[in-house]
C-alpha cells in the first residue's frame, strides 16, 4: 500500500517518550496529496487527546501571521494581544512548551512557497522544535524548493526525510464520502476504475484536480435527467468524457471554446482536412485531446453542451435531454436510416450496407426535404467516398446533389425562416450530429450552392410578394396590415420577411401619396408595429435603406405641403418613420455583436 511505510515511521516517531529535537519533513510532487495524506492520517489520533496545528507558510510575507495561524487554532484571544507580539509568542510558548505529552504536533505546510527570509524562517521553526521540543512535520514540494533553504533544513532542522507518493485510490475514497447524496456517491464509485484509468492517462497527478473534477460532476449529475441515469452506456460515456474535458482544461491544455471544435473530430477526417487545408486543422487542441484518449469521436452530448457547461457552469436541460434522445445508445429501428448510418463506427459491414441502400433509394426518391437532412446525407455521401467505402467520386456526388437541391428549389418548399439554416457562421451540425467531412471543399461548394440558390429563391418569391403586396396597399390596406403582420399559421408567411427591401421609394411613395389619408394612416399602423419585436426586427434589417429614403421623402413633401393638414400629417408619419429606423438600427447592431461572439467562439 502506497505510503505505509511513512505512516509506520510516524506512528513510531509519535510513540517516543522524548521529543527527537529534529522535524519530520514529507517530499512530494505538486500535487501528490502531501497535505491530504497528514490530514488523513492524523484522523486515527483524533480520539487520543492530539491537536494538529496546521500553518500553511504560502503567501505569508512576516512570522506575526504564522503566530496568527496557531493562536488562531490554539483559540487564544490573540486579538486582546494583538497589540504585544512579544506577549502574543509568549502566550504560544507557554502554552506549548509545558506540552511533554506531545499533545500538539506543528504542521508548517508549503515550504517551497515561503517568502520569508531563509535565516528567519529557520529560526522561528528551531524555536519550537529544539528549544521548546515540539514535534513538529515540515511538507515541502523539494523540486521546487530553494536550493539554499532545503540545505539548511537538512543540516539544521530535519532529521529524517521521507517522500509521499500519490495514493489515488485511497484518496478517491476520501473524496467521495464527502458528497452530499446516496446516488451520486454510488454513481461516480461505481466508475471508480475507469476515473482512476483517466486521471493516470491525463499524466499530470494533481489530486487537487480529481477532488475538484469530483464535486463537479456530482453537481453535473444533480439535475441530469434521471431517465438516462440508469442507461449503463450512456452514463459511463458522460462520465468519461466530463473527466477527460474537466482535467485537461484544470491543467490548461484546451480551454471551454475549444470543445465546440469537436465537430470536425473524426480521426480520419481529420487526416484528410489537414492535407487539404494545412498544418491549421492539425493545430486544433482538441486532436491532440483525441488522440491522446481515442474517445471523442460520436460523442453522446454535443460539443456545444459540453462547452456550455465549461464555461457558462450549466447545460440548457432541454436541449441535453433532446442530445441524449437521439443518442447513438437510443437508436433503433424506427430512428431515421440516415441518423443511423451517420453511427457508422458502430455498424457491422452488413448494416452499413443495408443503411446505405436505404438512404440512397430514399436520396433518389427526393424524400429529404429539410436542410439539415440533405446537408448531411450530402456530407456522408462525399465523406464515405473520400474513405473509399461509396463507390460514386466526389464530382459525381456534387453533380447529382445540385441537382437534388434545384430540384427542391422548384418544388417551391422554402420559406423566409429558413434563412439561418444556411448561414456558414451557425456552426456545422443539424440534430445535434457534426455533418460528416463538413470542412472538405466539396462539402463547402455544395453548402455554398445551396445558400445561393436559397437566396435566389427568395429574391424571386419575395419580389412576387412585394408586387402583390403594394397592390393590396391600395385596394384594401386593412387586410395588408394583417398580412404583413399576422403570425397566424394560416395566413401566407410575411411578416418576418424583408418585403421592402427592393422597393424602388420613388414608385411606392407616389402610390403613397395618392392615397387617403386615412388609407394612409391604416398603411403606416404597418411600419408602426412591424419591427417592436427584436427578434423581428433582425429578420427585417434589410429594409434600412428603403425605410431612411422613404423618410426623407416625407420629409420633403411635408415641407411642400407646409401650413396644410395634409403637410402636418405626412410630417407626423416622419416621425413614426424615425421611431422604426431606431429599432432597426438598434437590431443591427443586435446582429453585429452576436455575429462577433460567435466568431469569437
Amino acid at each position: 500500500m502506497p505510503n505505509s511505510h511513512i505512516e509506520e515511521y510516524l506512528r513510531f516517531h509519535l510513540s517516543l517518550p522524548e521529543s527527537t529535537g529534529f522535524a519530520v519533513m514529507l517530499t512530494g510532487g505538486k500535487g501528490s496529496g502531501k497535505t491530504w495524506f497528514v490530514k488523513k492520517f492524523f484522523e486515527e489520533y483524533t480520539d487520543r487527546q492530539v491537536k494538529v496545528l496546521h500553518a500553511s507558510l504560502y503567501g505569508v510575507t512576516s512570522l506575526n501571521e504564522i503566530d496568527d495561524q496557531i493562536y488562531h487554532q490554539l483559540k487564544v484571544d490573540f486579538d486582546t494581544h494583538r497589540s504585544d507580539r512579544r506577549r502574543l509568542r509568549s502566550t504560544i510558548t507557554e502554552i506549548l512548551e509545558n506540552d511533554r505529552a506531545g499533545t500538539y504536533i506543528l504542521v508548517f505546510d508549503d515550504m517551497e512557497r515561503s517568502t520569508l527570509a531563509t535565516k528567519s524562517l529557520l529560526g522561528y521553526i528551531h524555536a519550537f522544535v529544539e528549544q521548546e521540543g515540539l514535534r513538529s512535520i515540515i511538507i515541502a514540494n523539494c523540486d521546487e524548493l530553494d536550493r539554499e533553504l532545503h540545505a539548511e533544513l537538512n543540516e539544521k532542522l530535519v532529521g529524517k526525510s521521507l517522500q509521499v507518493e500519490n495514493d489515488i485510490s485511497s484518496a478517491f475514497d476520501s473524496f467521495i464520502k464527502k458528497m452530499s447524496t446516496d446516488s451520486s456517491r454510488w454513481i461516480i464509485n461505481t466508475r471508480k476504475e475507469l476515473i482512476l484509468d483517466l486521471f493516470h492517462k491525463a499524466g499530470y497527478g494533481d489530486l487537487r484536480h480529481l477532488y475538484q473534477t469530483l464535486l463537479d460532476l456530482e453537481y453535473f449529475l444533480k439535475d441530469f435527467p434521471n431517465k438516462f441515469l440508469v442507461i449503463k452506456e450512456i452514463m459511463k460515456e458522460v462520465i468519461e468524457l466530463f473527466c477527460v474535458f474537466s482535467f485537461e482544461l484544470k491543467s490548461g491544455t484546451i480551454q471551454a471554446a475549444d470543445l465546440r471544435q469537436m465537430d470536425y473530430l473524426s480521426l480520419d477526417q481529420s487526416y484528410m482536412d489537414a492535407n487539404e487545408y494545412g498544418q491549421d486543422t492539425m493545430n486544433n487542441p482538441m486532436l491532440k485531446v483525441a488522440e491522446k484518449y481515442s474517445i471523442l469521436y460520436d460523442v453522446v452530448l454535443s460539443p456545444v453542451l459540453w462547452s456550455d457547461h465549461f464555461s457558462k457552469g450549466h447545460m440548457d436541460r432541454e436541449q441535453l435531454t433532446k442530445s441524449l434522445d437521439s443518442c447513438k445508445y437510443l437508436l433503433d429501428d424506427v430512428s431515421p436510416a440516415w441518423q443511423r448510418l451517420w453511427h457508422y463506427k458502430d455498424l457491422e459491414e452488413d448494416e452499413y450496407e443495408v443503411l446505405l441502400s436505404i438512404v440512397k433509394e430514399q436520396w433518389e426518391d427526393a424524400e429529404f426535404d429539410a436542410f439539415g437532412e440533405i446537408l448531411h446525407v450530402i456530407g456522408m455521401f462525399l465523406f464515405f467516398s473520400s474513405l473509399g467505402i461509396y463507390k460514386k467520386s466526389g464530382p459525381v456526388i456534387i453533380e447529382e446533389s445540385k441537382a437534388y437541391i434545384d430540384k427542391k428549389k422548384e418544388k417551391a418548399l422554402w420559406h423566409h425562416g429558413q434563412r439561418d439554416l444556411l448561414e456558414f457562421d451557425l456552426g456545422s451540425s443539424w440534430e445535434q450530429l457534426g455533418f460528416l467531412g463538413a470542412k472538405s471543399s466539396e462539402f463547402q461548394e455544395i453548402r455554398h450552392y445551396f445558400k445561393e440558390q436559397f437566396e435566389s429563391y427568395l429574391a424571386e418569391d419575395l419580389a412576387q410578394d412585394t408586387q402583390a403586396l403594394i397592390a393590396l396597399m391600395i385596394e384594401d390596406p386593412e387586410d395588408l396590415s394583417s398580412e404583413s403582420l399576422s403570425q397566424s399559421p394560416t395566413r401566407q408567411r410575411l411578416y418576418d420577411r424583408p418585403l421592402f427591401y427592393a422597393v424602388d421609394v420613388e414608385s411606392f411613395f407616389k402610390i403613397f401619396l395618392d392615397l387617403r389619408n386615412k388609407t394612409k394612416q391604416q398603411v403606416i399602423a404597418i411600419f408602426a408595429h412591424r419591427y417592436e419585436q427584436p427578434y423581428l426586427a433582425e429578420a427585417l434589417v434589410d429594409e434600412l435603406p428603403f425605410l431612411v429614403s422613404f423618410a426623407e421623402r416625407l420629409t420633403e413633401e411635408s415641407d411642400r405641403q407646409e401650413g396644410r393638414l395634409s403637410g402636418h400629417l405626412l410630417a407626423d408619419i416622419r416621425l413614426t418613420i424615425d421611431e422604426a429606423i431606431t429599432l432597426i438600427n438598434e437590431a443591427e447592431l443586435s446582429l453585429k455583436e452576436k455575429k462577433s461572439e460567435q466568431k469569437y467562439l
